[in-house]
């Protein structure tokens, strides 16, 4: 009979090995920046200066260039689980409606931007930045069993983010400008968890019926901003 027992613990521990494993590994990441540039020029309002450059204007036109800078950036990495599970038995119940969830998210990319107004502007440098990962996971399990149940109706959730990108912002108004600098920068990291397990058995009932939430959360970005 101790044997037995041993050898049943060692099966959970098992499957709790694989679901750390399958945790360490990979399943969402992102490694490219995401950089952008904003100027604007009033030089181009004149008529005579338009006509000699007028391919620089037509690129720093007021369409792409109006009365202010406006820009917004987002990395963002989205995960979801929903996993349920039911079993009905009039025998034993042995490994049975496990329900695992592994998610990793990586993220190296940079997020960087950089605005500045012409001389003589008076429109405002806006800008808003966000590095964003969000992690869900949802399990239900249900066993009913007219026996024994063994190692059944286990949630197991993994969930890790690692962060390792910089936020960078920065603004500069022109000569004689009577504009803002206005910027809005986060970093976040959310998880969330929610697991549910019922076991009814008509006899012994070991390593079922357990919930396992691992969370991780890892940044090592920086978030910085400067404005003159």
């Amino acid at each position: 009979m101790l044997k037995l027992n041993k050898t049943k613990k060692l099966t959970l521990l098992a499957v709790a090995v694989f679901a750390i494993a399958l945790f360490l590994g990979p399943v969402a990441s992102s490694t490219g920046d995401n950089v952008a540039s904003a100027h604007k020029s009033k030089k181009c309002d004149s008529g005579k200066y338009y006509k000699d450059h007028k391919d620089y204007c037509k690129k720093h036109d007021s369409e792409n260039h109006g009365e202010g800078n406006l820009a917004s950036q987002v990395i963002k990495q989205v995960q979801s689980s929903i996993q349920n599970a039911q079993c009905v038995s009039g025998g034993n119940t042995q490994d049975s409606c496990n329900n695992i969830s592994t998610q990793n998210q990586q993220n190296s990319g940079n997020n960087a931007l950089g605005q500045q107004q012409g001389d003589g502007s008076s429109g405002d440098n806006l800008a808003s930045q966000v590095i964003k990962q969000v992690q869900s996971s949802i399990q239900n399990a249900q066993c009913v069993s007219g026996g024994n149940t063994q190692d059944s109706c286990n949630n197991i959730s993994t969930q890790n983010q690692q962060n390792s990108g910089n936020n960078a912002l920065g603004q500069q108004q022109g000569d004689g400008s009577s504009g803002d600098n206005l910027a809005s920068q986060g970093i976040g990291q959310f998880q969330s968890s929610i697991q549910n397990s019922q076991v009814v058995s008509g006899g012994d009932t070991e390593g079922s019926g357990n919930n396992i939430n691992l969370q991780n959360q890892l940044n090592t970005g920086n978030n910085a901003l400067a404005q003159q």
